[in-house]
């Protein structure tokens, strides 16, 4: 399925409601975007990662910033030895 949009003069682009639909995709949700190095945009609904590490595994919320459970560890162990 191919639609051809054109960038709005703020420097948008809508995605069609039936395509939304189709993938699931409300109003509001958070989308990721990337350039591939053939330089295709790829838009992807976001997926929540560490700040520290960047893994997708389960992570919790501090100070608005995502942690893993290793790197909080890690940074347990770093503040209980006194490190800098």
């Amino acid at each position: 399925m191919k639609h051809t949009k054109r960038i709005t003069s703020h420097g948008s682009v809508s995605i069609p409601i039936a395509l939304r639909r189709d993938l699931g995709i409300q109003e509001r949700d958070a989308m990721d975007l990337e350039v591939d190095p053939q330089g295709r945009i790829i838009l992807q609904p976001h997926v929540p990662r560490c700040c520290f590490c960047g893994e997708e595994e389960p992570t919790a919320s501090v100070s608005g910033r995502r942690i893993c459970r290793d790197c909080c560890r890690k940074a347990l162990l770093i503040l209980e030895r006194g490190e800098t």
